[in-house]
């Protein structure tokens, strides 16, 4: 008898052991895998879905272009592409005199913290998009980790972009464009995210 206890008592010490370093293993390779709670941040490097962003399309109620009207567009790479509702004629949209919102076409993005101001970048681009957080010669901008969100109002437009995380750790970049007068067009860019690699 004077041997079981010294036995069972390395037996439990063994366990708790094993258990510690379990729970210590499992930490560990969570905090390394893509999409856990330390990722779930709009900042870092994304790269487009093309897919989702099809299937996501937003579908445009009436609205009004060019060539007339269609029922859902899409935008991928920067290019107004028509819905399967839209007749095949690739629309151009009426009051977009001053161009798509730069992130529309972006394929490859960078979105970074610098002081208080959140620097996107396109495709390698040198000069960044700077949303400052605040508000800014009219433009109203608020940044969480989740979440990043700009409008403006221009003499011809009012603009709006939202940044957001979604499930699977994806980026969905939501843009409104209200031209004056007309009716508002909503858009949708489906991001995932990518590792960096050190240069």
């Amino acid at each position: 008898m004077a041997l079981v206890r010294p036995v069972i008592g390395l037996r439990r010490l063994l366990s708790s052991f094993g258990d510690t370093l379990l729970l210590a293993t499992l930490l560990a390779v969570g905090l390394t895998l893509p999409g856990n709670a330390a990722n779930k941040t709009v900042l870092g490097m994304w790269e487009i879905n093309d897919e989702e962003t099809i299937r996501l399309r937003p579908k445009q109620s009436n609205t009004t272009t060019s060539g007339g009207g269609f029922g859902s567009v899409v935008v991928v790479g920067g290019v107004l592409l028509p819905g399967p509702d839209s007749g095949g004629n690739t629309p151009t949209v009426a009051g977009q005199g001053a161009g798509l919102p730069r992130v529309l076409s972006c394929r490859v993005m960078q979105l970074d913290l610098v002081g208080e101001t959140i620097n996107m970048t396109c495709d390698g681009e040198t000069k960044p998009r700077k949303f400052t957080i605040g508000k800014l010669h009219g433009r109203k901008t608020k940044f969480s980790q989740k979440k990043l969100t700009e409008g403006y109002t221009s003499t011809t437009r009012r603009v709006e972009h939202k940044f957001s995380i979604k499930k699977q750790d994806r980026l969905h970049v939501e843009v409104s464009v209200k031209p004056k007068g007309g009716k508002r067009l909503r858009y949708l860019v489906v991001f995932d995210r990518q590792l960096e690699t050190p240069s």
